[in-house]
């Protein structure tokens, strides 16, 4: 995790489900932070550096479900 002094953009506590998908496995968990350019998740499992994950969450406006691919 990138030390707070590094940080481009303040991180805001907020818990947000989200399901992460990486080979071929889906864990359910939730943020504990988001920021425009990104959001905390804790997960029980090593991911490697570089993996690329999908990320899916139910945003609170507007019942918006939100998709996207991150490494």
């Amino acid at each position: 995790m990138t030390p707070p002094a590094q940080r481009r953009d303040k991180r805001y506590p907020y818990p947000l489900p989200v399901a992460l998908t990486w080979k071929r496995k889906t864990l359910k968990g939730m943020a504990k932070d988001v920021s425009f350019n990104g959001l905390f998740l804790p997960t029980p499992l090593a991911i490697d550096l570089r993996q690329l994950v999908q990320i899916q969450a139910d945003l609170p406006w507007e019942e918006f479900h939100f998709v996207a691919m991150a490494m």
